[in-house]
Order: C-alpha cells, then sequence, then structure tokens
C-alpha cells in the first residue's frame, strides 16, 4: 500500500509514510478511514508525523485535499490540540501539504512543514514539551 500508518513505540502519535506513486483515491480512502475511526483509537494521540519523501509522486487534488480538511473538521476532537507535522521535500507535495494546513487551521491543530524528517521530529518533540510537559518521546514505529 502506497500509505501506511503505524503507531509510535511511545504509544503518543502516528507516523504517516507515503512511498512510490500516491493517487488521489488511495490518498482519500486512506485519510477518510484514519479520521473517521473509532474515538477510542485516539485515546491519548496528542501528534502525527506525514512523511511524504519516499513518495515518488503524489497526485492528489484540491477537491480531495478540501475533502479531508472537512472530514477532519467533522471527526477529530478539539482536546488536547493536535501537533501535525510534515515532510515535505519535493515542492509539489509541500504545497499540497501547505494548502491541507491551511484548510485545517481553524481546527486547532498546531501545524508545520518541514523538508526533512529530522526538522520533523525535534519541532514535534519541542512542541510537545511545550503544549503537555512530555520529553520523552520515542518516535519510532512499532
Amino acid at each position: 500500500m502506497p500509505i501506511d500508518i503505524k503507531k509510535t513505540k511511545d504509544g503518543y502519535g502516528v507516523i504517516i509514510t507515503g512511498h512510490g506513486l500516491v493517487t488521489d483515491q488511495e490518498y482519500k480512502n486512506v485519510f477518510k478511514k484514519h479520521l473517521t475511526r473509532d474515538p477510542s483509537e485516539r485515546k491519548g494521540q496528542y501528534y502525527s508525523i506525514a512523511d511524504w519523501s519516499s513518495a515518488s509522486s503524489v497526485k492528489v487534488s484540491a477537491e480531495t485535499i478540501r475533502f479531508i480538511a472537512n472530514i477532519a473538521r467533522r471527526h477529530t476532537p478539539k482536546e488536547p490540540p493536535l501537533i501535525i507535522s510534515t515532510v515535505a521535500d519535493k515542492d509539489h507535495i509541500f504545497g499540497l501539504a501547505r494548502m491541507g494546513h491551511t484548510l485545517k487551521q481553524d481546527i486547532g491543530w498546531h501545524n508545520s512543514i518541514f523538508r526533512t524528517r529530522k526538522e520533523a521530529e525535534e519541532w514535534v518533540k519541542e512542541t510537545m514539551k511545550n503544549l503537555h510537559g512530555m520529553d520523552e518521546l520515542d518516535l519510532r514505529t512499532k
């Protein structure tokens, strides 16, 4: 599957990884399922890192970005505020991520986009410490 979602070892987050060619339909299906899952599955989740650096191409329409933003607005909790970090090393993917973050800015999430995974992880760790007092995170996946 071109998109994997795995929980982190610390249990506080998920890592979303895109591989190869990510199509509009795949993106829509994965994120719709992820955002509308049972709230008990989200309990204790504070952050996510979406890493698109292994994706050769992401062919996602602006319409799909808006569709997912609307689902996120309706189905994600306001508390605790989520920390959403995106890794986009390609300009096209960076632009899509920016659009998605802009459309979701009214949700109350803490969003940022980076060119490298290292920068994204450092920002998540700093933001988790500042918002939740957590400074011992294990961002590796299970």
